[in-house]
C-alpha cells in the first residue's frame, strides 16, 4: 500500500528523540449491488475513505500511536472511533473503538464479495431478537459494541493472550479474555466474554493452511439471561489463492434453543490488477426457513 508521508523524524537538540511520523492511506470502491430483500433492487455502491496513522517511540523504547478514519475524526477525538495504543515488553494496551479479546483471538469467517457480505438485510432470529442482521461472514461477539473499550495483548513465542474491558460508564459491564496459539500450519483460538444483562459466550476457532488453501472453522455458544434465549453459532470458510486470483467461500448457521435457525453462505472471487486495484464480486444467500434473501455484488476496489 502506498502511503503519503506527512511528518518525519523530529530531532530536538541532543535529547535524542526517536522517530515520529504521521502517514495517510486510503481505500475506495465503486460497483453495483443486487439485494432481493428490497424488491429485487439493484443499486450503485461507491465510497472513498482516508485513514490517518500516527506512530512514535520514547527514549526508553516504548512504542505509541493512534489511527482513525477522516470521516470519524469527530468521534475519534472523543474516544468513540479509531484507537490509541502504547506498546513495550509488557505487551500492548489499546483504547478506543477496538475489538474485544475474543474477537481479536478468534476473528470471523472469510469475507466474500465486493462488500464482504458482513451482514444481510434486517433479519431477526427470534423475538426478542438475539441476532438482528449481521448474519453474514462476521460472527457475533456480545462484549463488542461499547462506545469505548480497553484491550490488552501480550505475545510470547507462539502464544498470544488478550483481555478487554468495556467502557465502565456504559451501564452494562462487559469483559472478555482469550488466547491464540499459532503453529506453522495451524492456529487454535479460544475466548470467553460476558455482557451484563445479556449473558456470556464461549467461542473458539481453528485454522489450517495447506499450500494455496486456507480453511477456518468457528463455533460459539451463548448462554443468555432472560428474556433472551441461548444461541449457538458455527461456520466454516475457505480461501484459495492462485497467482492474482483469490476465491473465498463461507457457510454459517445460527440456531436458538427455540429451534429457530438461520443459514447463510456466500462465494466470491478477487482478481488483483496490481498497483492497489482489484476486481471483486460475489453472491450470497440467507435462509430463515420461511424466507430467503439473495445478495450479489461486483465492483472495483482500490487501496492507496
Amino acid at each position: 500500500m502506498k502511503k503519503l508521508l506527512l511528518a518525519t523524524t523530529v530531532l530536538v537538540g541532543s535529547a535524542g528523540f526517536a522517530a515520529a511520523e504521521v502517514t495517510v492511506s486510503g481505500d475506495a470502491r465503486m460497483g453495483i449491488v443486487y439485494d432481493d430483500f428490497f424488491d429485487d433492487s439493484m443499486s450503485f455502491s461507491s465510497r472513498a475513505r482516508v485513514n490517518f496513522t500516527a506512530s512514535g517511540e520514547t527514549d526508553g523504547g516504548l512504542s505509541f500511536g493512534a489511527s482513525f478514519r477522516a470521516d470519524n475524526a469527530g468521534q475519534a477525538a472523543e474516544g468513540l472511533a479509531g484507537a490509541v495504543y502504547l506498546s513495550g515488553d509488557f505487551g500492548t494496551i489499546s483504547m478506543g473503538d477496538v475489538e474485544s479479546a475474543a474477537e481479536n483471538a478468534v476473528g470471523d469467517l472469510a469475507g466474500v464479495g465486493y462488500t464482504s457480505f458482513s451482514s444481510f438485510g434486517g433479519w431477526s432470529l427470534i423475538d426478542p431478537g438475539a441476532f438482528d442482521g449481521e448474519l453474514g461472514n462476521e460472527m457475533a461477539y456480545i462484549s463488542t459494541g461499547d462506545d469505548e473499550m480497553a484491550l490488552y495483548q501480550y505475545s510470547t513465542g507462539a502464544v498470544t493472550l488478550y483481555a478487554s474491558v468495556g467502557q465502565p460508564g456504559d451501564g452494562e459491564a462487559s469483559y472478555s479474555v482469550a488466547g491464540r496459539y499459532d503453529a506453522e500450519q495451524f492456529s487454535f483460538s479460544l475466548g470467553y466474554e460476558d455482557l451484563e444483562g445479556y449473558g456470556s459466550q464461549v467461542i473458539g476457532g481453528v485454522q489450517g493452511t495447506f499450500g494455496n488453501v486456507t480453511v477456518k472453522a468457528i463455533y460459539g455458544t451463548i448462554s443468555a439471561d432472560a428474556p433472551f434465549v441461548d444461541v449457538d453459532q458455527y461456520g466454516v470458510s475457505g480461501t484459495y489463492t492462485m497467482d492474482a486470483l483469490t476465491v473465498d467461500a463461507f457457510w454459517r448457521n445460527t440456531k436458538a434453543e427455540t429451534g429457530d435457525q438461520i443459514d447463510s453462505f456466500g462465494i466470491g472471487a478477487t482478481y488483483d490488477l496490481g498497483g492497489g486495484a482489484a476486481i471483486e464480486g460475489g453472491v450470497g444467500r440467507i435462509d430463515t426457513g420461511p424466507s430467503k434473501n439473495t445478495i450479489a455484488d461486483l465492483g472495483v476496489t482500490f487501496e492507496f
